[in-house]
């Protein structure tokens, strides 16, 4: 399961400029799409769309800051935004600065707590160990009645 999920991972991080959802990374991993978004985020500790969002803002911050020549808006193309606008808000959401004020002054060491979670548990196996305690039971065969209604459920009653 891990080397599927790893699989998903890698190809996240080679491909962040290009569409990416669950239904495609889910195929990557041939996992359906609900166990895929299940197993992602108890492996990583966020959702697919968040670690997709943290490594494109992760991507973006690095080019505001060593690219300063670069226009906001082409940064936010860059990283797969729609707009300008929809990159600051995403932008401020995570990082509480606007990009600009992150370009003139980053704090790298508050910017570096959002990805500690994700790189702990790319690094830590004790993280990687599932976390449910899971047991087989064998339990004997009970009689059950079932009653099956047809039609819309305002009908039943």
């Amino acid at each position: 399961m891990h080397s599927r999920l790893e699989a998903a991972r890698e190809f996240i991080e080679l491909n962040l400029d290009a569409k990416l959802d669950v239904e495609g990374l889910s195929r990557v991993a041939c996992l359906s799409k609900f166990h895929f978004h299940r197993q992602f985020t108890s492996r990583y500790g966020v959702s697919v769309a968040n670690y997709v969002r943290l490594l494109r803002l992760k991507k973006a911050s690095y080019l505001l800051v060593y690219y300063p020549d670069t226009s906001i808006t082409e940064i936010a193309l860059d990283c797969c935004y729609e707009n300008s606008e929809s990159f600051s808000r995403a932008f401020r959401r995570v990082f509480e600065r606007s990009p600009s004020e992150f370009r003139v002054s980053p704090d790298w060491e508050k910017w570096r707590i959002h990805f500690e979670a994700i790189y702990r548990s790319r690094n830590d196996p004790s993280m990687n160990t599932n976390q449910f305690d899971v047991s087989i039971v064998d339990v004997e065969a009970i009689d059950i009645a079932v009653l099956e209604h047809q039609g819309p459920p305002m009908q039943i009653g």
